[in-house]
């Protein structure tokens, strides 16, 4: 920027330095300028690739300024479910619109979530004989809570069962940038429990598979909170179902901010004479969870012993990457056994550690069943 510059008015050029966030930048920025007003050319830049973090702020900063700049404003005003308290108050938003505002849009259409969900209810009635598991429940009355646990036919009598809980399938998707809308053509739904499910009924488990929604449809919405529903599913799945259930062995997948539930459950519950291994799947906007147990304190020990929690690269309970470098600080064992992936998104730590987590549910069943032969 600086050569472009020295091109306007014969060179004339004045560069005040006004501060800065960063130290090691800004002498490295201001040392190039300085050589550029010396006469050097300027240094080649190199192609990087912008950091996540960059392109969330950079994604925020276009929702901040959207309410001041109507070239930033998306095709509808409504409230930003991420950023609710930067973007303003819902009933000032709504007041300002000009147009529908998105809680009308959503009272009036299906939310995306729960369309992908009543697709994966019939895939999973279809081609791998589940069955909805009946919920009486004022907290899961829900028209987003309907599909919320399905199972095996065969669930009561299985021996062996896995439970996976977890966010909604991904949507990868191309939007236009002006009006926000989504390319059905160009989208896709990603959904990794599917993955589990057939790996599952190859080895002969009977599986239950419980969807927590991010949000939901409906008046209630604003009262929601998905984590506390993840405590409440498995609460309720524990006290009114599993419990009176043939199974002797039970193997956790937690994945995204569901895995909540299981780690409450472990706290609230004694769960240890069925439960023989817990597999969670963490990216960065999840953080981890301490087991705390009303039981008593050997939970703590069990819980890590008997799970493995799977983190993004760049997760925050690593601390900062850059600046400790191989002196990363380590969770404690009240957080489980915490494994660091070498790839970020939670789709990519589960493909590189999809097989890991399947042996060592293997593994932890096996050796179960070894000790009670022995006996």
């Amino acid at each position: 920027m600086t050569h472009y510059l020295k091109s306007l008015n014969k060179g004339n050029l004045c560069v005040v330095l006004e501060g800065g966030y960063n130290l090691d930048s800004i002498a490295k920025s201001a040392l190039r300028v300085a050589k550029v007003l010396l006469g050097e050319p300027p240094e080649e830049l190199k192609d990087m690739t912008p950091k996540s973090e960059t392109i969330e702020v950079i994604d925020d900063v276009i929702k901040i300024q959207s309410r001041y700049w109507k070239s930033l404003k998306p095709g509808y005003y409504g409230r930003d479910f991420n950023l609710t308290s930067i973007m303003g108050e819902p009933e000032n938003l709504a007041k300002s619109a000009t147009g529908p505002t998105f809680e009308e849009m959503a009272l009036a259409h299906e939310r995306v979530n729960d369309s992908v969900r009543t697709h994966q209810k019939k895939t999973l009635f279809d081609n791998n004989n589940f069955v909805a598991l009946p919920i009486v429940s004022e907290k899961r009355d829900e028209a987003s809570l309907q599909n919320e646990i399905l199972c095996t036919k065969d669930i009561y009598d299985a021996d062996r069962i896995i439970i996976i809980i977890h966010d909604p399938s991904r949507i990868w998707s191309r939007r236009d940038p002006v009006t926000g809308d989504l390319d059905t053509s160009q989208s896709v739904v990603v959904d990794q429990s599917q993955r589990f499910i057939d790996w599952a009924q190859k080895e002969h488990f009977g599986i239950i598979d419980v969807n927590i929604p991010l949000t939901i449809t409906g008046e209630n919405e604003l009262n929601y909170n998905n984590i506390t529903s993840s405590q409440d599913a498995l609460l309720y799945l524990w006290d009114n179902y599993i419990q009176y259930f043939k199974v002797s062995k039970i193997a956790f997948v937690g994945v995204g901010d569901a895995y909540n539930g299981v780690v409450h459950l472990c706290g609230h519950r004694d769960v240890r004479t069925l439960v023989k291994a817990s597999i969670n799947f963490l990216d960065k906007p999840t953080a981890l969870r301490a087991v705390v147990s009303t039981i008593d304190e050997s939970v703590t020990d069990w819980f890590y012993r008997n799970s493995l929690v799977f983190t993004s690269h760049k997760h925050p309970c690593w601390g900062d990457i850059e600046k400790n470098g191989s002196n990363q600080k380590r969770p404690r064992k009240k957080y489980g056994r915490v494994i660091r992936a070498d790839v970020e998104n939670l789709d990519s730590v589960i493909d590189e550690r999809f097989e890991e987590a399947c042996d060592f549910i293997l593994d932890s069943v096996e050796d179960y069943e070894t000790e009670s032969e022995s006996e």
